[in-house]
C-alpha cells in the first residue's frame, strides 16, 4: 500500500470515527434491511399526505433533506436546523424527489416552541407559528428535548399559520 493510500484511508477512518458520534453519518448497520427503502415519487403522489412527518432525500444524497408536510416536500435549509427539530437521521429515499409538490423551505432558524401554560407545541418557520397535534408530533419524530417555552405574550404575537397534522 503507497503512503499516499494509507494517508487517505486514515483520514477516511478518522473522520467517519468523528462523523458518526457527532451525527453527521450514520453507523454501519449489520443488515441491508435495515437502510432506508428508496422508493418513487409516484408512490408517494398516490396518496402524499400517508408521508406526512416522513423525511425524504434524493437516492443519490444530493439534494439535500426533505420534510413531508401537508403532502408537500419542504427543505431542510441545513443541519442545524435539522437538529433544531428531529431526534434521528431516518430518511427515505426517493428516485424522483423533484417531481413531489414543493410546499417551500424551512426557515434558518426553524425551531419546536410551547406555551408555558397549556404545554401547546408549536413549529416555528418563515415568521410563523404551527400548532403541532401531539399525534404528528409523534409521527414527525420530532425531538421533545428540543421544544423551548415561549411565553404566551410572545407566542401569541407571532401570526398563526395551518395546523401540522398526519
Amino acid at each position: 500500500m503507497s503512503g499516499t493510500l494509507r494517508r487517505r484511508t486514515a483520514v477516511g477512518v478518522i473522520s467517519l470515527a468523528l462523523a458518526v458520534p457527532l451525527g453527521l453519518a450514520a453507523p454501519a448497520t449489520a443488515g441491508a434491511a435495515e437502510r432506508p427503502a428508496t422508493v418513487t415519487a409516484a408512490q408517494i403522489q398516490v396518496d402524499p399526505h400517508a408521508y406526512n412527518g416522513r423525511r425524504l432525500e434524493d437516492a443519490l444524497g444530493i439534494m439535500g433533506i426533505w420534510v413531508v408536510i401537508d403532502g408537500k416536500r419542504w427543505g431542510i435549509p441545513d443541519m442545524e436546523t435539522y437538529n433544531n427539530l428531529f431526534y434521528n437521521a431516518n430518511t427515505l429515499k426517493v428516485v424522483d424527489l423533484e417531481s413531489i409538490p414543493f410546499g417551500g423551505q424551512l426557515s434558518h432558524d426553524a425551531h419546536l416552541v410551547k406555551s408555558p401554560t397549556t404545554g401547546t407545541r408549536w413549529l416555528l418557520s418563515n415568521g410563523q407559528r404551527r400548532y403541532i397535534m401531539s399525534s404528528a408530533f409523534t409521527a414527525f419524530q420530532f425531538d421533545a428535548n428540543k421544544v423551548q417555552s415561549l411565553r404566551d405574550v410572545v407566542l401569541n404575537s407571532i401570526p398563526m399559520g395551518s395546523v401540522i397534522d398526519i
